[in-house]
């Protein structure tokens, strides 16, 4: 007897899910990244955007929040008064105050 092979398929979360059950990680990954709490709304929001721009390219078989801290590291650089990134090909090697970055 021919024996029945199991196929894992994992759904692609909706924006939605992603939404309801991370924005508590994504707020307090920018808050630990150093934006200004009166900041962190307006992040957040860039955050997601990027995540509803990307979110048809993301591997539902890997873990969400490091694809997520990846996002909002970048987004959080890109405002401009929180810490430099210091990126190796896909990785953050290390994050340095912005006034460090530039000596």
């Amino acid at each position: 007897s021919a024996q029945a092979t199991k196929s894992w398929h994992v759904e692609r979360p909706t924006f939605r899910s992603v939404f309801d059950g991370q924005l508590t990680f994504v707020w307090n990954s920018l808050r630990r990244l150093g934006v200004p709490e009166r900041d962190v709304e307006d992040v957040a929001h860039e955050v997601f955007l990027v995540v509803s721009r990307l979110l048809p390219e993301y591997d539902p078989e890997r873990h969400i929040r490091p694809w997520l801290f990846a996002i909002a590291v970048r987004t959080a650089s890109d405002t401009g008064d929180v810490p430099a990134i210091v990126e190796q090909g896909d990785r953050v090697v290390a994050v340095r105050r912005r006034d460090d970055a530039r000596r």
